[in-house]
């Protein structure tokens, strides 16, 4: 299938995307941290440092060219530059391959994606709007109607297949959050005052109640103090 492009124009649309997304790539700072340059070279500056946990090159790339450039030469870059003129079932193969592994591995490429969610979409539609021009292109050209029929049913399935990947993975990693977020709830909840620490710098200082909360002994009452929830403290001097 042959992506309905002039071979000269695609060729520099491709060259002049990759050149402006390597330029980002190299020129911001972070960089260095995520190849390891900065920790072999010992630069302390902040600057430097690796920009998140688990952070991938290919990510990375999209994100320095999101920041050089806004969401223009983010979708050009992703969205049309890297596919190819004429386009293969291998191609197709290899790069749902790839697409799903970093989807199911690279938990930095799924927080990206959830706060681009919809220039993500734009880019779909933009592979969608090359994909429905190529095939009306066969079509036009005499094609087998039923030729161009299992093309669109390939990319449905494909994109069906990466989205699938995206909110499975993302549904995975959210009830994780949430079980450890519930296991660290139970655990603060079964802490007893007894086994608060003893010293009085960590004490929360005991204030009386209101005078409708002494009760009819005439003692006053006190309100309980909470070792997890310290607000004020007393110092020993």
């Amino acid at each position: 299938m042959t992506i309905p492009f002039n071979e000269t124009f695609h060729t520099c649309l491709s060259i002049g995307c990759l050149a402006y997304a390597s330029y980002a790539f190299v020129r911001t700072p972070e960089t260095l941290g995520l190849l390891g340059v900065s920790t072999a070279l010992r630069m302390r500056d902040a600057k430097y440092a690796n920009p998140s946990p688990g952070m991938d090159a290919i990510t990375w790339m999209g994100v320095t060219t999101w920041r050089l450039g806004g969401a223009f030469a983010f979708v050009l870059f992703t969205g049309v530059s890297i596919i190819p003129q004429e386009l293969t079932l291998g191609d197709c193969i290899t790069r749902c391959i790839a697409a799903v592994y970093l989807r199911q591995r690279s938990r930095s490429f799924r927080e990206w994606v959830e706060k681009i969610e919809h220039v993500h979409l734009l880019t779909w539609c933009v592979r969608a709007f090359l994909l429905s021009s190529a095939c009306y292109s066969i079509w036009r050209g005499g094609g087998d109607a039923r030729t161009v029929f299992w093309i669109f049913a390939g990319a449905g399935a494909l994109a069906g297949i990466l989205r699938l990947a995206e909110s499975s993975r993302s549904d995975v990693t959210s009830d994780s959050k949430h079980t450890r977020v519930r296991s660290m709830s139970k655990s603060n909840q079964a802490v007893s005052p007894d086994m608060a620490p003893a010293t009085a710098s960590s004490v929360e200082r005991v204030e009386p109640a209101s005078a409708h909360d002494v009760d009819d002994s005439g003692a006053r009452a006190w309100r309980a103090w909470a070792p997890l929830q310290r607000t004020s403290t007393i110092s020993v001097s």
